[in-house]
């Protein structure tokens, strides 16, 4: 008994040392490594500073990452709020990082979640704001819902069986490639050249979106009249006849959206005196319809057709549908004019009937130019 006791008071002490030094160690570690999360959280720090400066989609990426690194200790320090200040944390997430239009909205999720786990309260909900790849990205795709919607529409002047139409035409001219969105070949009016513009507008105090020329980016006027010259150039004997060609072609600005999206109207009398007719997807139909006192004959539409549908990526002609394979070279960015072997076709200048092969129209009796 008397030995187990003197054992007994051997290890109290050793025990005791044991324990010091433990709790020694253990607050020393800690120690070490709050020291450690807070020199992590200079380093991240630094970062959210240079994120407040520039809002840029690396800089939120090198934050998410940093976040993502963090251990217990981190953690402590940031949701103690002194490595870095709550209302710094808010100030840049909701008035720097939250608006930037340069900054992935899934990035933008991922660091509000961060910053939630460390006690970081007062975030704004991650908004809607798009990056300037995803605005390009999204109006590209509004452009193609408005081409569409014209399109469904053009498909339905076929009915009447005066009309040829043509989607996509592209054309090269001598300096540069041209991509007219759609032509409308007319018996009863002629050729239009249309341009669709599915962007635009500003709402009025009735609520209504309404399309003014002043309101305009830019005036489509050069954009026409280049689709203007390169189509001209296919048929060589209107470029000599101004006269004939401003009476033969019109160019068209279409103001479309998708279906399904938000109707727009536009005010026509700001586009006055402009050199170039405008209407909405909605009156398109109405438009083209119109009888006008040009008459095209089946011949001339025929030539037309025969320079056109090689060029098209697609074409309704004499009610006839074809599509245009969409590999083939004409639609990767080299559009062709008329190979050097393709005869030129020919019109009066007078009156714009084909030449039919004599010296004389047929229609007029004019003489046709050597």
């Amino acid at each position: 008994m008397h030995a187990l006791s003197s054992i007994f008071l051997l290890i109290i002490p050793f025990l005791t040392f044991l324990i010091f030094v433990g709790v020694f160690a253990f607050f020393g570690l800690f120690i070490l490594m709050m020291i450690l999360g807070f020199a992590k959280g200079g380093k991240v720090k630094g970062i959210l500073d240079r994120l407040d400066a520039d809002p840029s989609q690396e800089n939120a990426d090198a934050l998410l990452l940093e976040l993502n690194g963090l251990n217990f200790f981190h953690r402590y320090a940031f949701s103690s709020g002194m490595a870095v200040r709550f209302d710094r944390w808010r100030s840049v997430f909701n008035h720097r990082l939250n608006p930037s239009n340069r900054i992935r909205r899934e990035t933008k999720e991922a660091i509000r979640q961060k910053l939630l786990s460390f006690s970081t309260y007062g975030l704004n909900a991650v908004g809607d704001v798009q990056t300037p790849e995803e605005g390009k990205a999204a109006a590209e795709q509004f452009g193609r819902g408005g081409e569409d919607s014209v399109w469904h529409n053009l498909r339905s002047l076929v009915d009447l069986g005066q009309f040829d139409i043509y989607r996509d035409v592209r054309i090269r001219g001598q300096m540069n490639s041209n991509q007219i969105d759609a032509i409308v070949v007319s018996q009863r009016g002629g050729v239009f050249l249309l341009e669709v513009k599915s962007l635009g507008g500003q709402r009025g105090p009735d609520g209504r979106k309404v399309i003014r020329h002043e309101q305009l980016k830019e005036d489509p006027v050069n954009q026409l009249k280049r689709h203007r010259f390169a189509f001209l150039n296919l048929f060589e004997p209107l470029r000599g006849n101004s006269a004939l060609a401003q009476q033969l072609v019109q160019d068209v600005v279409v103001f479309s959206h998708p279906h399904g999206s938000e109707r727009r109207v536009v005010d026509e009398a700001s586009f006055s005196g402009k050199p170039y007719c405008v209407t909405s997807v909605d009156g398109i139909l109405d438009f083209l319809s119109a009888d006008r006192e040009l008459r095209l004959t089946d011949g001339t539409m025929a030539l037309i057709a025969d320079q056109l549908k090689p060029l098209s990526r697609e074409w309704v002609v004499q009610g006839q549908h074809g599509k245009n394979i969409l590999d083939r070279e004409d639609f990767t960015g080299e559009s062709h004019s008329p190979k050097a072997d393709t005869p030129i076709t020919k019109f009066c200048t007078n009156c714009g009937t084909p030449a039919s092969g004599g010296s004389f129209c047929e229609k007029c009796g004019s003489k046709f130019p050597c």
